[in-house]
This record gives C-alpha cells, sequence and structure tokens, in this order.
C-alpha cells in the first residue's frame, strides 16, 4: 500500500475542509469590514482582516482540489457564482467539485428546486469555469425525483459525483430509496457525497 499517496489524499481532504470554513469567514470580514477604511478599524478588527501573504496558510504550495462546496441561493450565505471564483484565485485552488444548494428543502432558506432543475442550473454554472466539476444533487425521498433523472447528469454532463443531504432533504442515508443513486455511483465509479 502506498501510505505517502493517501497521506497525500487526506491533507488534500482536510485542507478542502479548512478552505471551506476560511473562505466562507474571511467572505464574511471582507463584507463587514471597509477594506479602504483600515484607518477606522480597532487592532482587534485590523487582525481579523485577510493577509494578503498566503505563504502562512498550510496548503502553501500544494495542490489544492476543493471536494465539498456549495452554490446558489441559501439565506445568510453568499454562495454566489462570483465568490466561489474569488476563493478559487485567492485561495489558488486547481479543483473544485461543486453542488447546487438549491435543490435542499429548506423553506424559507434555499429555493427547493426538483433534482432536474437544480442540476441544470449547475451545468450552466460549471460550463462556464474549467476549474469546476459537478456533483448531481440527489433528493431520494422526494416525489418524480429518481437515479434516472440523475444519471443523465453523470452520463452526458461530465459529472463527477452525486451528493446527498439527508438533513436537508429529510431522509435516512440507508433508506431504500438511496440504493438506486449508489448503484449509479458503482456504475459510473463516481464518489458518493454525503
Amino acid at each position: 500500500m502506498d501510505y505517502l499517496k493517501i497521506e497525500k489524499s487526506l491533507k488534500i481532504i482536510i485542507i478542502s475542509y479548512l478552505i471551506c470554513f476560511i473562505s466562507t469567514s474571511y467572505t464574511k470580514q471582507d463584507i463587514m469590514f471597509d477594506n479602504k477604511n483600515q484607518d477606522n478599524l480597532s487592532n482587534k478588527d485590523k487582525e481579523m482582516q485577510p493577509s494578503q501573504d498566503k505563504s502562512h496558510f498550510p496548503w502553501h504550495g500544494i495542490e489544492v482540489i476543493d471536494i465539498h462546496s456549495h452554490i446558489g441561493y441559501f439565506r445568510g450565505y453568499d454562495l454566489s457564482f462570483s465568490t466561489l471564483i474569488e476563493n478559487i484565485e485567492r485561495y489558488k485552488i486547481s479543483l473544485v467539485l461543486v453542488s447546487n444548494i438549491e435543490g435542499a428543502d429548506l423553506p424559507g432558506t434555499t429555493l427547493n428546486l426538483d433534482e432536474t432543475t437544480a442540476n441544470m442550473k449547475l451545468v450552466e454554472i460549471i460550463a462556464s469555469h474549467s476549474k469546476l466539476k459537478g456533483l448531481a444533487w440527489a433528493r431520494p425521498a422526494s416525489n418524480g425525483s429518481s437515479p434516472e433523472k440523475v444519471e443523465l447528469f453523470l452520463k452526458d454532463y461530465g459529472f463527477v459525483g452525486i451528493k446527498f443531504h439527508p438533513e436537508f432533504n429529510q431522509f435516512s442515508a440507508d433508506a431504500p430509496e438511496v440504493s438506486g443513486y449508489l448503484k449509479l455511483c458503482e456504475k459510473y465509479k463516481v464518489p458518493a457525497a454525503f
């Protein structure tokens, strides 16, 4: 077994989650503080400002793949395309696996789109940037959802996995409805992201 490859893969996964956390907090800080008015900030606030020097990041010099990114409307968060692209450039990310959070069933928080609509919106987004690869949003327990509808995105649009969110779509991860989607992951040799 090649432990060096495993160690490198684990570092990339851990770094991915760090970037999700850090990029969200930096984005919020950028909104909270006017970078042009540094003189009006307290010393504590200045310390919270994002640094322009990236060499202190633990992933500096490593190819970073973000395996867990979302795009779309989610009340209270900026998950816009422009913010995603800004963070890709800011943190020198080489590849992003992204899903459309608008497929989540959270009334008043997301758009609650069906599988086909959520994933078609993502097709347009990933086509516009070479570093984006799609994870098809699955809604196993929802009316009108089916593995056949999601298969289209793996087969015809080059999506690289299936994203499941049991809590946001009210299903159990081991529900019988999930197995058809998992068979697609096996058939296309792609990951199932829970």
